[in-house]
């Protein structure tokens, strides 16, 4: 590893995560993201407790706000993903906790049991994945999570939902719709299908996770951002590790995460 971040290690691992027992258990915990390790395999590798293992990864995936916050360029592929809320690991619950998937009673299409998120990628490969809010995403959710990284400069690809439409029409930003199952590319140039390879990547690289918590769904949202933005880098460490050390804000972004998940749930936008 290069000095410059191999210095920026030591100095993260003395900030983010004390009680190191070894000076390169911090590079160790990062190799283990890299690798998409679950939360009690990380605690065995390194000899530590689940309980640690699991707040050092969510204070530096709290970190990543700079990988969400990259302009896109030309052609953007757009599209709203739906996940149910989880409340895994919460030991206070409002409902008998679920003891199989099919306890959980959801109603088909979006409703307030669904987290939208808004998922957006360039031909470049810049990509984009953001917590919305609780039920159908609306011309607001968008300018929030959007509304600063797609603009007029930009040609937009999406399905045809209508608050997309709105939204585009609003910011005067050039729009091609697509319906699904019909139509899959116009002119040869302008489709979805990036936008739709992206959703199945996220959706098969959970399942390794055997369910995550709403509560910290976007630090896992970015996490897989970073793991595609980083995936074809010379040093993949490096590169992923240069990105953590972009922000120097991340243990109170963690302490945070509390109360923005409970206005998530209880602010209907």
């Amino acid at each position: 590893m290069c000095k410059e971040c191999n210095s920026t290690f030591n100095e993260m691992s003395g900030t983010v995560m004390a009680g190191l027992k070894k000076p390169d258990t911090f590079q160790q915990s990062v190799e283990l993201l890299i690798d998409s390790i679950s939360i009690r395999k990380v605690a065995i590798k390194l000899g530590i407790s689940t309980h640690t293992a699991f707040d050092w990864r969510h204070k530096v995936l709290s970190g990543l706000t700079s990988v969400a916050s990259t302009k896109m360029e030309g052609l953007v592929e757009c599209d709203d993903k739906q996940m149910s809320i989880s409340q895994k690991g919460d030991k206070h619950l409002n409902r008998p906790p679920y003891k199989r998937p099919s306890d959980r009673k959801t109603k088909r299409g979006v409703g307030n049991d669904k987290i939208s998120i808004v998922v957006s990628t360039d031909r470049k490969g810049n990509s984009q994945m953001q917590v919305a809010k609780v039920g159908r995403i609306d011309r607001d959710s968008l300018e929030r999570t959007v509304g600063l990284l797609i603009d007029k400069d930009n040609i937009l690809c999406s399905d045809s939902h209508p608050s997309i439409i709105a939204w585009a029409k609003e910011k005067h930003i050039e729009h091609h719709t697509f319906i699904a199952n019909k139509q899959k590319i116009k002119d040869k140039v302008y489709h979805v299908q990036h936008v739709n390879s992206l959703d199945s990547l996220l959706e098969r690289w959970l399942i390794k996770f055997f369910g995550i918590s709403s509560k910290y769904l976007q630090n896992y949202l970015s996490w897989f951002v970073l793991l595609q933005k980083t995936k074809n880098a010379k040093d993949i460490l490096v590169a992923f590790a240069k990105q953590i050390m972009l922000s120097n804000n991340a243990i109170n972004s963690f302490n945070k995460i509390p109360q923005k998940y409970h206005e998530l749930i209880t602010l209907q936008y």
